[in-house]
């Protein structure tokens, strides 16, 4: 057994490729089978080329050194080191990297202090023993294998377009290679695709940062006394207010905010689009760097990130979503403008991935410091798949998708299961915005909370029965969206405390939030700050709802309500 443990070390290098989860359709069957063939190869070709055993595991030694982390990540979440991992670690601060750990440390550290000393010594048996491939099956295994990779790695191309050619381009649009999407999964090359591919996606981030990054938006606060020291800003995600029981909605989805003193909440709010990357953008910024049709903006300007920033504020963002990729690199432009970013989600939202309470710790933390804050705080909410997004002690209404048993999409009892997954995403998104506002709370103080979702979605059971969620009817756009303030917020504001609430019926939608929270804090920019905001009655005579609908046609969201509820065009 002890000759033998230094060959078993090769052996769990290309375990990891055994780890996907084979999702039961051909597609991901076929890939399923390619990923562990390919790394097969890879191994027997790299072995094949260096000859001796102690040499090959020495040179495989950064794989290794990533081989616990690749385990955990593939049976934690079923998913390959991707470049949204290796942006956690390239970016990453102390302070995101102690929240990190001290939430997955006992996951990974027992097992990486374990793998290494065995590594280290398998290495030394392996030199020691003089274990050699010195067969004639290397040759062979060098003459057909080594042109069969050569082959494929010329075949397909490696390179995407060009980082800094951004013009006529969508700023998401940086998707992998042939190559790299045959390789994405294959433990280790996926650690040099992820790479080559999160370069190519900061250099497009770059492009747009420099675009924005030196202008000023020429931020002055009123003098007065009365400005709060704590401003947190919440962004949901995949919420739709048709399912709020604080908003009406039958069942008690929300029955901790239903219960707070001071908060607003806004019932007929829709949101600038159905993508979160179009969506959220627009809230953030005057002039956002995507619209919500998704045309770019090199001209764009900073968000109110950079607002609070210019009149003293310290700011924070943090994230449960991803820093980059198709639906989020637009967001993470803006994330960049605050002082401190942590994004704490391992996974992403195709995968098991962290709860939003995973936010709670760092908040809690940055309440206890001294200061004025700003903290913007993206959530993973309510993005499908439901049964992922909520711990099992919020699987309150069942069946849902965690109940025991399989039954096919296409039945009723199966919407049945998502729907009711889905309120207990709504449930769960409950309990940690009450949270959000305890911690706000405890600080004592003026302070302002605010929250709305980036977009909502139509269930499957709503007023747009189909066969599963989709985003093209009428509860797509209506959003959850208020404002809180604290006991000695509404003390010193009881103006703008009873427009809030005067105006809680009113029809408005989401970029009111960015007008709101400035006027709130007392802050003017350059140009002055848009029209809407909760604290105005609208005037949609005047400024209609214009939506970007599935197509990302810009569309008159009332009037298209009016002629079909169930599909806005």
């Amino acid at each position: 057994m002890i000759f033998w443990f230094p060959w078993l070390l090769l052996l769990l290098l290309w375990l990891p490729n055994l780890l996907l989860v084979d999702g039961g359709t051909e597609v991901q069957r076929i890939h399923f089978f390619e990923t562990v063939t390919l790394g097969l190869m890879f191994w027997l070709t790299w072995f094949a080329l260096v000859g001796h055993l102690w040499l090959a595991l020495l040179l495989a030694l950064p794989a290794a050194l990533l081989w616990p982390l690749e385990m955990w990540a593939r049976i934690e979440y079923d998913t390959a080191i991707s470049s949204h991992l290796v942006g956690l670690a390239a970016e990453t601060n102390w302070a995101e990297s102690a929240n990190f750990f001290s939430t997955y440390s006992p996951s990974l550290a027992l097992p990486f202090m374990l793998w290494l000393p065995l590594y280290v010594v398998g290495i030394w048996r392996a030199w020691r023993w003089k274990l050699r491939w010195t067969h004639r099956s290397r040759g062979w295994c060098l003459v057909i294998l080594l042109p069969v990779l050569l082959m494929i790695y010329t075949s397909l191309s490696l390179h995407g377009a060009s980082a800094s050619d951004l013009k006529g381009k969508p700023l998401d649009d940086e998707r992998l290679s042939s190559w790299g999407l045959q390789w994405v999964d294959v433990f280790p090359v996926n650690l040099l695709v992820s790479f080559e591919h999160y370069q190519r996606q900061q250099g497009r981030l770059q492009a747009v940062r420099e675009a924005i990054g030196q202008q000023s938006v020429g931020a002055t606060q009123a003098a007065t006394k009365h400005e709060p020291e704590v401003v947190v800003l919440i962004i949901g995600e995949s919420a739709t207010a048709t399912r709020w029981g604080l908003l009406g909605y039958p069942r008690e989805t929300t029955p901790r905010l239903a219960k707070l003193a001071g908060l607003a909440a806004f019932s007929d709010v829709v949101a600038l689009s159905t993508a979160t990357r179009t969506a959220v953008p627009g809230v953030l910024s005057r002039k956002p760097v995507l619209s919500s049709d998704g045309r770019l903006d090199l001209k764009a300007e900073p968000s109110l990130i950079k607002a609070f920033s210019e009149i003293g504020y310290q700011t924070h963002w943090l994230s449960n979503q991803s820093p980059l990729g198709q639906h989020d690199t637009s967001i993470s432009v803006y994330a960049r403008e605050a002082g401190d970013v942590r994004f704490l989600n391992p996974s992403s939202y195709a995968n098991r991935s962290s709860y939003d309470e995973i936010l709670l710790p760092p908040l809690r933390s940055i309440m206890s410091q001294p200061g004025r804050h700003l903290v913007v705080m993206h959530l993973l909410g309510s993005h499908f798949d439901y049964s992922l997004r909520y711990p099992d002690a919020y699987d309150r209404f069942k069946p849902s998708l965690k109940s025991p048993g399989t039954v096919l999409p296409e039945s009723m009892e199966y919407r049945e299961r998502v729907d009711n997954s889905y309120d207990n995403t709504l449930l769960y998104t409950d309990h940690v915005l009450a949270e959000i506002l305890a911690a706000v709370q405890k600080r004592g103080g003026a302070s302002v909370a605010a929250y709305f979702s980036d977009h909502g979605t139509d269930p499957a059971g709503g007023a747009c029965p189909s066969k599963g969620a989709s985003r093209r009817g009428e509860a797509t756009f209506r959003v959850p969206a208020f404002v809180w303030l604290s006991e000695e917020m509404r003390a010193q504001h009881v103006m703008q405390w009873t427009q809030l609430q005067a105006h809680a019926q009113e029809p408005y939608m989401t970029r009111a939030m960015f007008s709101t929270l400035l006027e709130l804090t007392g802050i003017d920019l350059t140009g002055g700050t848009p029209s809407e905001s909760f604290l105005r009655r609208p005037d949609l005579k005047s400024i209609p709802r214009y939506v970007a609908n599935a197509s990302a046609k810009l569309v008159d969201f009332d009037a298209a309500v009016k002629r079909n509820a169930c599909f806005i065009s």
